[in-house]
């Protein structure tokens, strides 16, 4: 149960963290950094308790980058990186996503997988067609 609460509470936090929702150029807080931390909290934490538990953030992947550089820290704590609408499904299912954001989505997963992070992908899709041409 405690397991389960951990990947909830990281996947609803590092969802916020990577839009707007929770920046405030005003106030100068780095809320990417801050997220970075806390999953390596977390991250710690956790292969305290179990060395096999993994730490697989959905949708995190603009935190692999700090600026222009790659976060080694970041990219040390977590074992994967899964992201939804990769290549349907934004901004509505069973619709592709659109090319630039998806080449700006995989640019990024790509540093994971160059990493030897595991990639996840989930796409929202109802047909055959798509169904194979995400899988592909």
């Amino acid at each position: 149960m405690r397991t389960n609460l951990i990947f909830l509470l990281l996947i609803i936090l590092t969802w916020f963290s990577c839009g707007n929702i929770l920046s405030d150029p005003e106030d100068g807080t780095d809320y990417r950094s801050e997220m970075r931390s806390f999953v390596q909290e977390i991250s710690s934490y956790a292969k305290d308790q179990d060395p096999s538990f993994a730490v697989i953030p959905q949708n995190g992947h603009q935190l692999v980058r700090n600026g222009n550089n790659v976060s080694a820290s970041y990219l040390n704590a977590v074992d994967g990186l899964a992201q939804e609408s990769l290549f349907f499904g934004y901004p509505e299912d069973n619709l592709p996503t659109t090319a630039t954001i998806t080449n700006t989505l995989i640019s990024l997963l790509n540093i994971g997988k160059q990493n030897g992070k595991t990639i996840l992908v989930t796409d929202y899709v109802s047909t055959s067609f798509k169904v194979n041409t995400s899988y592909s």
